[in-house]
């Protein structure tokens, strides 16, 4: 009687461990995925005006790229944040 709990306690914790790593690797695919902020939602992020965005997405050194309208990756504009701009 005792050796069958046992079964089901095993048959739990391998199910456990089989949805956890079910959910590593869509946590590891959605991490790998680029993802971008469009230039009207960089506005509300930064709190500024149409003229300020457009002043960001001219620059030089930022990372903005243009497909259909544009647009950054948001760990590019993460590290771009991270730098010292006057």
């Amino acid at each position: 009687m005792e050796n069958n709990n046992n079964s089901g306690d095993l048959t739990d914790v391998m199910k456990e461990i089989r949805d956890t790593l079910k959910e590593l690797i869509i946590y590891t695919k959605k991490k790998d995925e680029l993802e971008f902020i469009p230039r009207k939602e960089i506005k509300n992020i930064f709190k500024c005006t149409d003229t300020t965005v457009a002043k960001i997405f001219n620059r030089p050194d930022f990372p903005a790229i243009m497909v259909g309208e544009h647009k950054v990756e948001k760990e590019a504009l993460r590290n771009w944040c991270q730098g010292r701009r006057i």
